[in-house]
Parts: C-alpha cells; sequence; structure tokens
C-alpha cells in the first residue's frame, strides 16, 4: 500500500511538473501590432531621425540641411497615421510641433541658427510633452524603469 501511495504521488508530482511547462497545452496566440500600428512607429522611427539630423545641422551650422530636415518633420507629422490620438489636446501638441518646426525653417532660411537652435529645443519639449500625454492616455505600454545601479555594490 506504502509504495503504491509513493507511486501516485509520484506520478502526480511528474503531472504537475509536465503541464507546468506548458507541454499538452496550446501555444499561446501572440497578438500581432496592427497595420496601423506599425505604420506609426515607422512615421516615428522616421520622425526621430530627421529630429537627430536638424540637432547635426544646428551643431555643424548648415542651416540649409536645417530647414531641409525641419521640413521633413513636417510631412511626416502630417501623415494620417501620425495622429494617434484625436483629441482636442493631442492636436495642440501637434500643431505646436509644427509651429516649431517651421520655425526651424525660417530662422534657418535668414540664418539665424541662434533662433533656430532655440526652436529646436522647444519642439523638443514639445515631442516629450505630447509622449507623456499620450503614454498618460494609456496608448503606449512601457516596460519599467531598470535603476542601471540597483545591483551596484
Amino acid at each position: 500500500m506504502r509504495s503504491s501511495m509513493g507511486r501516485i504521488g509520484l506520478v502526480a508530482v511528474l503531472a504537475f511538473v509536465v503541464l507546468s511547462n506548458g507541454h499538452g497545452q496550446a501555444p499561446k496566440k501572440v497578438d500581432e501590432p496592427k497595420p496601423d500600428v506599425l505604420k506609426t512607429k515607422a512615421l516615428m522611427k522616421k520622425k526621430l531621425e530627421h529630429a537627430q539630423k536638424i540637432l547635426e545641422a544646428l551643431a555643424t551650422n548648415d542651416p540649409a540641411m536645417a530647414a531641409e530636415q525641419a521640413q521633413a518633420l513636417i510631412f511626416v507629422r502630417r501623415e494620417a497615421a501620425f495622429r494617434v490620438l484625436k483629441t482636442k489636446d493631442y492636436d495642440i501638441w501637434a500643431n505646436d510641433f509644427e509651429l516649431e518646426a517651421e520655425g526651424i525653417i525660417k530662422a534657418s532660411k535668414s540664418k539665424n541658427m541662434e533662433v533656430a537652435r532655440n526652436k529646436y529645443l522647444s519642439m523638443t519639449m514639445t515631442c516629450f510633452n505630447c509622449h507623456n500625454y499620450v503614454r498618460d492616455q494609456g496608448m503606449v505600454k512601457l516596460a519599467p524603469f531598470a535603476d542601471p545601479l540597483a545591483n551596484a555594490d
């Protein structure tokens, strides 16, 4: 009797281990991003690339490149997939972004690089504010912040 109880217990433990590892279960379905999400991510990547090129142009005192890249940012901003929320607050941030980019163009064309740099800084703050707004609306899920000093001794 004792050995049969041991066998039953062993079988139960083995069954638990096998089932808890996912064997015998249907594979979990991975949610694939919707096409509009993929398009928005691609546009945001383009936006970042153009913003980095504006920074390069401002750092190297290249007004033509700054104006060109700011215009490219405006084209990206006007893409339909760029508008991830349909709220007044989102529209305010997006419009402010475009106005600051237009300011970069205008200042660069008049070769006033100090104003262009200030417009770039304002535009960047608009980006931060808009990203915070979108995140607060639950549109973006971020992984928890990993503190690089947490494991330092």
